[in-house]
């Protein structure tokens, strides 16, 4: 194959035009760069294989630290992500590389998220479970993490959600089921919310 035109592109990147391939291909500068080819240059299918891949680490170990930059993510998370662009083997070359660099960690991303879904969202233990499998956490973790966010303090954010919200408390029957049920989609649990609610009764 033989290397027809090579075209600057934003972000890093420049397109190659080879004679057997249709298109002009997107290779991250700094790796074509090294390869020291130009226009003109000949280039096996073999060799050409092996740059292609290098680009593809390169960009997905790239991208991966751009997004953690914007924010921590999850393992699989990042991982989702990076696969919407490049092939599962450069993706997770990029996964291990920034692991290494202790860029993502699981433990440490669900302890941080809890506490901010159990304290500032005021989410009880099932909700905050449930946040953190959405944002690709296992379940053992994301079940450590939301008792030790929530642990005994969830019952008296109930009251103080329950007093800031809901207080007075309907004395309608149906108002009453519509506020359980609202609680229970926070991810507190029936006996936690029978609980709150007679001790807000009895305050009132």
């Amino acid at each position: 194959m033989t290397v027809l035109a090579v075209s600057p592109l934003r972000r890093r990147l420049v397109a190659v035009t080879l004679s057997d391939l249709p298109t002009p291909v997107e290779i991250d500068a700094e790796v074509w760069q090294l390869t020291g080819l130009a226009v003109g240059d000949e280039v096996s299918p073999a060799a050409w294989q092996r740059l292609a891949e290098e680009s593809d680490r390169q960009r997905a170990y790239e991208k991966a630290l751009s997004l953690l930059d914007y924010r921590a993510h999850s393992r699989r998370e990042l991982g989702d992500k990076l696969r919407r662009l490049f092939p599962p083997p450069a993706v997770e070359q990029a996964l291990e590389a920034v692991e290494a660099l202790g860029l993502i960690d699981d433990e440490a991303y669900a302890a941080d998220l809890a506490e901010e879904y159990a304290r500032s969202r005021r989410y009880g233990a099932a909700r905050v479970v449930n946040e953190l499998l959405r944002r690709g956490i296992d379940r053992e973790t994301a079940r450590a993490a939301a008792e030790a966010a929530c642990g005994d303090e969830a019952e008296e954010t109930l009251l103080c959600l329950l007093r800031e919200r809901y207080s007075p408390l309907p004395t309608d029957r149906r108002e009453l089921a519509k506020v359980t049920a609202a609680l229970v989609r926070r991810g507190y649990t029936y006996e936690q919310i029978r609980r709150a609610l007679r001790q807000l009764a009895g305050e009132e």
